[in-house]
């Protein structure tokens, strides 16, 4: 089955809270599970912890769905997991987080894995492996587990007593510290796939877990244990700054917002039409970069399109005709702002082509006169093995067609990109995951 998005699709998104006092966590778990939707939106979990047992809740569907009037975690640590799927098998009971009775904790977790050149391991195998564990604490446990591992991943686990969060050795996966002090002067501590959720749960961001680290949170305070004994090199994936991040959320030093700004300046500075009358981006992530470059060119930004957001991500057959019509409903041409016009159209990426055809024909059906379409990322010719649902080598568009042929194949008047190196000067905080940009990439796991 195909999606009806043609992205880059992410895993999932992982949070936890950590109070030393018993509490409603309702209000924090619905603001961090609802800033961190876009990561994954079929279905949704939540575990918790009084101290005394483990309670949790999992429903299908958009994060709300959890929120009845029969969900009260009430007590002093939980942890929240949003998943997106690539099946359309999904299932309640294959949601995270998920419990280990026998080891008493409960594990959620982003990302894609194997361990010691295994099959690859969801989460009900990972609470599996880590049952299997011979020590007695669970960090001990954690730090033998980790270097078993293989892949890109953040964990984010609880006991009765503790709230620990781990990241792979090379960051691929990103995962947050934070803190949040209430109305009555208490301290919560939290871990989040995104700044955003911190932010809109009423809290502050302490730092990036470093790769490879552990991060326990107990009634004495904060722990940070390291991974002395192997290399860690952050490669954390480009992809969180080009699309899968929300817009607010802060990535070390660089806002992503700022970061899609910035591609449209590079664009405009690589590539500038004489003869263009508007800039629009594609809704709603290639939005940033069109009004990048239309403060550096001096070409009007306009809106170019409508996009219906309650189409959601739900599976539909394979049949082209069905995938053409998906993409129709979702984006729709602003004839008033397009037509007669010479239109710079840009996008964040490009996978398969199909919405980048579907909005190129839309204009000109429209009355575009010309369009010319960027991209605020390198051509995707590799399929991922990392934790990114990409289609296969044979769908990605950029993996074959040389850039003349991809531009006869959209039916556009010219195509530009932005070249892999010059990501890293965009995101100059940190050093990134490209390996999708890569002809020669090979399976590593």
């Amino acid at each position: 089955m195909y999606r009806s998005s043609d992205k880059m699709e992410e895993y999932c998104g992982v949070l936890g809270i950590y109070s030393k006092k018993t509490a409603n966590l309702s209000d924090y778990l619905y603001d961090g599970l609802q800033s961190l939707q876009h990561r994954g939106q079929e279905g949704a979990g939540a575990c918790w912890t009084d101290g005394s047992s483990f309670m949790s809740k999992h429903k299908l569907g958009l994060s709300t769905n959890l929120f009845s009037s029969d969900f009260n975690p009430y007590g002093n640590i939980a942890i929240g997991h949003l998943r997106y799927s690539t099946s359309n098998d999904l299932k309640a009971a294959s949601l995270g987080p998920m419990l280990s009775t026998e080891r008493n904790f409960a594990l959620a977790h982003n990302g894609h894995l194997r361990v010691n050149n295994s099959n690859e391991v969801d989460t009900l195998e990972a609470v599996k492996f880590l049952e299997k564990g011979q020590a007695e604490d669970m960090i001990s446990i954690f730090e033998s587990f980790r270097y078993k591992l293989e892949g890109s991943y953040a964990f984010v686990l609880m006991t009765k007593e503790k709230l620990i969060g781990m990241r792979d050795p090379k960051g691929i996966r990103p995962l947050l510290l934070g803190y949040i002090k209430n109305k009555y002067d208490e301290e919560l501590w939290i871990l989040s796939s995104e700044s955003c959720a911190i932010k809109t749960m009423g809290g502050n961001v302490i730092r990036m877990v470093e790769p490879g680290e552990i991060i326990e949170i107990d009634s004495s305070g904060i722990h940070s244990y390291k991974q002395f004994n192997h290399q860690c090199n952050e490669e954390l994936c480009a992809f969180e700054y080009i699309y899968f991040s929300r817009a607010d959320s802060q990535i070390y030093d660089t806002c992503v917002h700022e970061f899609r700004y910035k591609s449209g300046i590079l664009l405009s500075k690589k590539y500038n039409f004489s003869d263009a009358d508007i800039v629009i981006g594609a809704p709603d992530s290639g939005i940033p970069a069109a009004m990048g470059y239309s403060k550096e060119s001096n070409i009007p930004y306009v809106e170019g399109f409508v996009k219906n957001h309650y189409m959601g991500r739900s599976f539909i057959e394979p049949e082209s005709n069905l995938r053409k019509k998906r993409v129709q409903l979702k984006l729709n041409v602003l004839e008033y702002n397009v037509s007669g016009k010479n239109v710079v159209l840009i996008d964040d990426s490009l996978v398969r082509g199909n919405t980048a055809k579907h909005m190129i024909e839309s204009l000109k059906k429209c009355g575009a006169k010309k369009v010319y379409f960027l991209l605020a990322s390198p051509p995707i010719t590799s399929h991922c093995y990392l934790g990114i649902d990409t289609k296969s080598h044979e769908e990605l568009i950029a993996h074959k067609k040389s850039i003349e042929e991809i531009k006869i194949s959209l039916g556009v008047d010219f195509i530009g990109f932005i070249e892999t190196d010059e990501l890293d000067t965009i995101a100059s905080s940190s050093k990134l995951c490209k390996k999708c940009f890569n002809l020669k990439y090979k399976r590593i796991l």
